[in-house]
């Protein structure tokens, strides 16, 4: 996992540009391994088919001007650590002290199905506005633990929006919205996140 990882540092100058920027999807699966991220806005852009695997995430924030991903995804303020547009996988990361003005200081996962967040820690994040931690519109997010994540309005550690959304096998404590939602926050728009699956979860010691 991350902890042992020997440090190879990726810096970016904390300018308008992410540091990992996958542009154009890969048609096989692609790995990234084993990297710390910092100082990028945001810290990573994953399209399709990218494993980011073994990798610190930190002290990104989001962009402050408007990016337009093939495909016609647009990046404005949401993401500070990582933005992922399609199935992609983030497996045994550290995503912490990030920031973004928007959504999703941690983690911004798109409405896109196949993407998978899992066996990281995704920690001391915040958000503008939604989701400290992860902001997911439908992801499968599974033994990963969710921690001292700040929300400016709703959703300290999670936000989810969509019914397509599985969250289990995961901690979530000691996160904080100064609207609804300390822990996790479900959108609801038109009953979207009504039927969202979530089970066997520890959700403690947040606060709203």
């Amino acid at each position: 996992g991350w902890e042992y990882v020997n440090p190879t540092l990726l810096r970016g100058a904390a300018q308008t540009f992410a540091v990992i920027f996958q542009e154009k999807d890969f048609s096989e699966e692609t790995t990234i391994d084993g990297f710390t991220v910092e100082d990028g806005m945001p810290g990573v852009i994953l399209l399709k088919n990218t494993l980011l695997k073994c990798c610190i995430v930190r002290n990104n924030k989001s962009r402050a001007s408007n990016l337009t991903l093939p495909g016609g995804a647009i990046i404005n303020n949401n993401a500070g650590g990582v933005f992922i547009k399609y199935a992609s996988v983030v497996d045994s990361c550290l995503i912490e002290n990030n920031s973004s003005t928007s959504s999703g200081g941690g983690i911004y996962a798109e409405n896109s199905a196949g993407i998978v967040i899992k066996n990281s820690t995704v920690q001391h994040n915040v958000s503008g506005t939604m989701g400290g931690g992860i902001f997911s519109w439908q992801a499968t997010v599974q033994n990963c633990i969710v921690r001292g994540n700040t929300a400016n309005t709703n959703g300290g550690g999670i936000v989810v929006r969509q019914t397509a959304s599985v969250y289990y096998n995961c901690i979530v404590e000691g996160n904080t919205a100064k609207g609804k939602g300390g822990g996790i926050w479900f959108k609801d728009d038109n009953n979207q996140a009504v039927n969202a699956v979530v089970y066997n979860m520890t959700v403690v010691n947040n606060t709203a």
